[in-house]
C-alpha cells in the first residue's frame, strides 16, 4: 500500500514539474509551498483574486469546502485547455489523473493565453473599419 502511495505521489510531483518546465518556469518554484500555487495560477492565466480569495477561505471551514472543491473540478479542464487539448481530455484528467496528467503535460505544447496589451497599436483608421464591420455584421 506504502508503494502506490509513493508511485501516486512521484507521478503528480514529475508532472508538477513538468508544467513549470514547459512553461518557461524554474523547477526551484514548483518546490516552494504557497508560491508554487501562486506561480501554478500565473501559468494557467487564473486571476490571483482567486488565489486570494482561496487562500482566504481557508480560515474559514465551512464555506472553504465548497470552493475548494469547485476550483479542483475546474483545474483539469484549465489544465487541459492551456497545453492545447479540448474539453474531453479535462474530463480524462479528472477521472484517471494519473494516466492522463503526465500525458496531457509532456505530450501537449504549453499555450500561453494572455492577451497583449493592443492599445497601442490601435489607429483611428483601424478603429473605424472595426466599427464599420461590427454595424454591417449586425445589420
Amino acid at each position: 500500500m506504502k508503494y502506490y502511495l509513493i508511485i501516486l505521489i512521484l507521478i503528480f510531483l514529475i508532472s508538477y514539474f513538468g508544467i513549470f518546465i514547459k512553461s518557461g518556469r524554474k523547477i526551484w518554484e514548483a518546490l516552494i509551498p504557497g508560491y508554487n500555487i501562486y506561480i501554478l495560477f500565473r501559468i494557467l492565466d487564473l486571476h490571483i483574486f482567486l488565489f486570494i480569495t482561496l487562500t482566504a477561505l481557508i480560515l474559514f471551514p465551512i464555506t472553504s469546502k465548497f470552493f475548494i472543491l469547485l476550483t479542483l473540478i475546474n483545474f483539469p479542464f484549465i489544465l487541459a485547455d492551456a497545453f492545447g487539448y479540448k474539453l474531453i481530455y479535462g474530463f480524462l484528467i479528472l477521472i484517471f489523473p494519473i494516466i492522463f496528467l503526465p500525458y496531457v503535460v509532456y505530450k501537449g505544447t504549453y499555450v500561453y493565453t494572455q492577451v497583449e496589451n493592443e492599445k497601442d497599436n490601435f489607429t483611428d483608421e483601424k478603429l473605424d473599419k472595426m466599427i464599420k464591420e461590427s454595424l454591417r455584421n449586425c445589420l
